[in-house]
């Protein structure tokens, strides 16, 4: 977790604080996996092995869940009246992350998820769950729903800039922003269910939309390769469709381990001296080159013949 706040007599506060991370928790299951505890002489090697199974999703003990939740809504309960921005790697928890009373001036919010389950239920906030002065909100990871996407849209009601960064496994963007980007505003009062599902809430300040897509595999299997370009194409169109909002598609990171906390914490840290942070546009890149790197990517024989 990482927030900043206003707070006099200083401008700005910045706190920082690590709660319930991959690291620990893969620590924790490589050392019970081999039957050692932490002060062993092998210590080091635990640490070294567990960074290596990081992108596990892990599964702590209910215990050390509440542990975490508590130790998590204590800090909003002594900062959420001047919290500013928020960066939050969700809890393995299966409750909305934030707390029940909104935070009344919260303008940022970064999410992003661990872990994937089936129930995501109580991930979702309820319907009349507002963030009335949130302009920015980034939602960073493919553990995603799209309930939860859509849920966690119409509780932003004055949004000027989304990020989305890898969320298109289990998500379906064009469904959920294609009402945004063709400029249908409903009125500020319309909060019901349908106006969420269609995404034709009212952003009469959304301008920006960012998009960064999952990496390109190395090698695709046929299904991978048609489930790839078909959400490029459905990019593609929710550009083309764009009326009133500017979309802008963001280089996928090159393969590899992505280490959430890590990435979030830089991003917040670059926000809190003045730069751009998960906002940075630099990486833009073409979507029709993108789809034409997508084309090239060599296809398994073994799963085309399956497929």
């Amino acid at each position: 977790m990482c927030l900043s706040s206003a707070s006099p007599p200083s401008p700005r506060r910045a706190v920082a604080g690590l709660f319930g991370g991959p690291g620990l928790w893969a620590r924790r299951t490589f050392e019970r996996g081999m039957g050692r505890e932490s002060g062993t002489g092998r210590e080091s090697e635990i640490i070294v092995e567990a960074k290596h199974v990081r992108r596990v999703r892990y599964y702590p003990l209910s215990s050390e869940i509440q542990a975490i939740t508590s130790a998590a809504f204590a800090i909003f309960s002594l900062t959420s009246s001047t919290l500013l921005t928020l960066t939050l790697v969700m809890l393995q928890s299966r409750s909305f992350p934030l707390p029940r009373t909104p935070f009344p001036v919260l303008e940022e919010l970064s999410l992003y998820r661990t872990w994937i389950d089936n129930y995501n239920y109580g991930l979702v906030p309820s319907l009349d769950y507002r963030l009335p002065t949130l302009r920015r909100l980034h939602l960073g990871s493919s553990a995603f729903s799209q309930e939860q996407v859509k849920a966690l849209l119409g509780m932003s009601p004055q949004l000027t800039d989304l990020r989305f960064s890898e969320v298109e496994n289990d998500v379906d963007l064009y469904a959920a922003l294609a009402g945004l980007v063709r400029g249908l505003k409903a009125s500020e009062d319309r909060r019901d269910e349908e106006a969420v599902d269609s995404g034709s809430g009212s952003y009469p300040s959304l301008e920006t939309i960012l998009i960064q897509p999952r990496p390109l595999p190395h090698v695709f299997g046929w299904t991978d390769a048609s489930q790839y370009v078909d959400s490029l194409r459905s990019f593609q169109k929710l550009k083309d469709d764009s009326l009133e909002v500017e979309v802008t598609y963001l280089a996928p990171r090159e393969s590899g381990l992505r280490i959430l906390d890590e990435e979030a914490k830089e991003f917040w840290i670059d926000r809190l001296g003045e730069g751009q942070g998960c906002w940075d546009t630099g990486s833009k890149v073409d979507l029709e080159e993108l789809l034409e790197r997508a084309n090239n990517v060599p296809r398994s024989m073994n799963r085309m013949m399956v497929g």
